[in-house]
């Protein structure tokens, strides 16, 4: 996902983040679902005598909810490039900004990197000075467009 603010004064950020297909909430009440559905079936079988399906089900639930927090905690990561007149900041983190880099503006270009093979996607780079910073590896073929559709207007692109 890209999100672009800007002004009229040369201020503003663009976002990026990974896609994600639901929330937080919307994953937890479908695995509270499955639970009270696993809850369900396991004390019906407890009635019928298989009490060992119980732990089993519990365990699948567990699993479930495991799974799940660790590919939602993989997917929190964002990086947000602030500009302004002067300078261009770039921050890579998952909560808070873990990676901080500043580059100056005017000296601060858009690399972009075709793949050899065609099923590689091109990378994406921020150069200044001889330092490189790749920014959104983690975006699909149309995000990675329109990340550098907004950074063409912003700073100058270089392509190889």
């Amino acid at each position: 996902m890209v999100e672009t603010v800007h002004s009229t004064n040369g201020t503003g950020y663009i976002l990026l983040e990974p896609n994600r297909s639901a929330s937080w909430k919307v994953n937890m009440a479908i695995i509270g679902f499955l639970a009270l559905a696993c809850g369900i079936v396991s004390i019906y079988m407890w009635s019928l005598g298989a009490w060992l399906v119980a732990p089993f089900a519990g365990l699948e639930v567990v699993f479930l909810f495991t799974a799940t927090h660790i590919f939602l905690h993989r997917n929190s990561y964002r990086e947000v490039i602030h500009f302004n007149p002067t300078n261009v900041t770039i921050e890579k983190g998952r909560y808070y900004a873990e990676q901080n880099w500043q580059m100056l503006r005017h000296w601060t270009r858009v690399e972009v990197l075709h793949a050899d093979q065609t099923h590689y996607l091109p990378v994406v780079r921020l150069t200044s000075h001889g330092r490189s910073v790749e920014v959104g590896k983690f975006l699909n073929e149309e995000d990675k467009d329109t990340l550098l559709s907004h950074l063409s207007h912003i700073l100058s692109v270089i392509k190889r």
